[in-house]
């Protein structure tokens, strides 16, 4: 959405409005910094969107993109967007526009969702160790998520703080004949990643918060490592995402070993249900928060999941 003040004064606290329509999601997103749904009565998220234009000088531009998802198969997208300042508008004939906008079918990864997550298989029964290739080129940002991680917003989290939006998913089933430690990296991939750790308690079936995650291994190298402590109680699912919504080939690595092992891990203290983290002294931060259990609902998968970018000229 772009608006535009073809008046003469400055536009004081310019605000813009669109509504989404019942067929399709709103999909919070880097281009759409300063828009967030209207809440009901209730705290309940509505369907129209308002967006904090600031201050616009005559002759200026303000653009927004608002990006939804629509539900199943659709192939056009109706919303109607409007603006309003803090003045009375001598001409409000022009503040608001209808667009449609056209919604193309997307090849998504076939781990695009948590539900759809690849498996990451050991080389052996005493090698728990290897690697996966693929990509995140038309990845997601899920919404409305199945396993609601963000209860608040049913919103897929953020991986490791950061802005992404195209995230893929793995999990990983550690040995069953004890605990230890395990390291996954991305060195080999293409473009800069983001990998978040969470672990689903295969007792309790609670999926745990993020507790171990990275976006730069250092200053000049853009892969992404992790180190965490397993369990065999849990099941890990890691998350490789892209910084700011980079997108390319994905080189995953993993390698874990049993307590007691010469090659267990000493440097990195990650425990599973505490906000314990101890850096390794030649990698990069890794983030660490304290872990609340929740409901893991029952999952279901949510096909032809597209996107749009919707634009319309609104002027004040």
């Amino acid at each position: 959405m772009q608006f535009t003040n073809n008046g003469k004064m400055v536009a004081r606290n310019a605000i813009g409005n669109t509504f989404i329509d019942s067929d399709s999601f709103y999909i919070a997103s880097r281009g759409s910094t300063g828009c967030a749904p209207t809440k009901d009565a209730q705290g309940i998220n509505t369907r129209n969107v308002r967006c904090s234009l600031g201050d616009i000088n005559p002759g200026d531009s303000v653009s927004k993109q608002i990006q939804v998802r629509p539900k199943g198969n659709l192939n056009q997208v109706f919303f109607t967007a409007s603006v309003s300042n803090d003045f009375t508008d001598s001409d409000s004939s022009n503040n608001s526009r209808d667009a449609t906008t056209s919604v193309t079918s997307i090849v998504h990864p076939a781990n695009d969702n948590f539900v759809k997550a690849a498996e990451l298989k050991d080389k052996s029964a005493s090698d728990h160790s290897g690697s996966i290739s693929g990509s995140n080129v038309g990845a997601t940002f899920e919404q409305p998520i199945k396993y609601v991680l963000d209860r608040e917003n049913s919103i897929e989290p953020l991986h490791a703080g950061q802005n992404g939006g195209k995230s893929v998913w793995f999990y990983w089933t550690p040995p069953t004949s004890g605990s230890g430690s395990a390291d996954v990296n991305t060195i080999g991939s293409d473009f800069d990643t983001l990998v978040s750790v969470y672990s689903l308690d295969t007792i309790n079936l609670t999926v745990q918060e993020e507790f171990a995650s990275n976006d730069d291994i250092s200053a000049g190298n853009k892969a992404s490592i992790v180190y965490f402590k397993f369990s065999p109680n849990h099941v890990y699912y890691i998350v490789v995402d892209g910084k700011q919504g980079e997108t390319g080939h994905i080189n995953l690595n993993w390698a874990a070993f049993l307590n007691g092992s010469s090659q267990a891990q000493a440097t990195q203290s990650i425990d599973v249900g505490k906000a314990a983290a101890m850096l390794s002294p030649t990698t990069a931060a890794v983030s660490s928060a304290t872990m609340r259990p929740m409901a893991l609902p029952r999952l279901s998968l949510m096909t032809a999941l597209l996107s749009s970018a919707m634009m319309a000229q609104v002027s004040l």
